[in-house]
């Protein structure tokens, strides 16, 4: 199946606020994460993930935890939703960095990764960069095992000379983004949340967020669905990575 989303040209923001909201908890969900984390242990090999997977594809394939994170989107997320996943055993200090993962630079970070909110950092032309651009896609993601990724949450002003795209779109220093998000965070003009535990949620396009490192070793599944994404549907089956 090839299908592919224009993106209309649209000015991106200088003023915006960088957000998400829980939508419900994860099917199954009983208040405590020990036992979350024990069905993934329980169902990781039967648990297959994906990248750029049309929904009917992944229902297909899909394992019992990704099956029912898909059952439970919206009835409106039926057609044109594209699916990515990815699951991983951590190591102590290694952060599970599934976005740089999908943009093919998939080396285990021992420090917390740079803040992003592309679905593929630094991507400077293509459908990747054009689902950099699609300001209009909602994202829904689940995040089982530790630890769970940090969102900033607050209002982004870009000084009046700067280039919005330099801001949004580093093609190649995504740390530079990164120092200037921290500093917000610092002083106070943003706020560090992390993912609630054993929930789905749901954000738009700019939301920035930052895989963490893990204190201990264990599996973590990451699954993401994409309404109004511009990527190509390639139905594509991933490997477990060990890092």
């Amino acid at each position: 199946m090839c299908r592919q989303i224009e993106v209309e040209s649209q000015p991106l923001p200088r003023s915006h606020r960088s957000a998400f909201e829980v939508v419900e908890p994860f099917p199954g969900a009983s208040g405590c994460e020990e036992r979350l984390a024990s069905r993934l242990q329980e169902h990781v090999e039967s648990e297959v993930t994906f990248f750029a997977a049309s929904r009917p594809f992944a229902e297909a394939h899909a394992g019992p935890l990704t099956r029912a994170f898909l059952e439970a989107l919206p009835t409106e997320w039926a057609g044109d939703v594209v699916i990515h996943s990815s699951l991983v055993w951590l190591t102590q200090g290694l952060a599970h960095d599934e976005t740089f993962a999908l943009a093919e630079r998939g080396a285990p970070h021992r420090v917390a990764p740079p803040f992003r909110h592309e679905p593929f950092p630094g991507a400077a032309f293509g459908a990747r960069r054009d689902c950099n651009l699609a300001l209009e896609a909602r994202h829904r993601i689940a995040v089982t095992g530790d630890p769970a990724p940090v969102f900033a949450v607050g209002a982004i002003e870009l000084d009046p000379l700067e280039r919005a795209e330099s801001f949004w779109l580093p093609t190649e220093d995504l740390r530079t983004r990164d120092r200037r998000i921290r500093r917000w965070l610092e002083g106070g003009e943003m706020a560090a949340v992390s993912l609630p535990r054993e929930t789905i949620v749901e954000h738009g396009w700019g939301a920035f967020w930052c895989p963490q490192p893990a204190l201990s070793p264990g599996f973590q599944l990451v699954i993401r669905a994409t309404l109004g994404s511009a990527a190509p549907i390639v139905d594509g089956i991933r490997n477990m990575s060990f890092l």
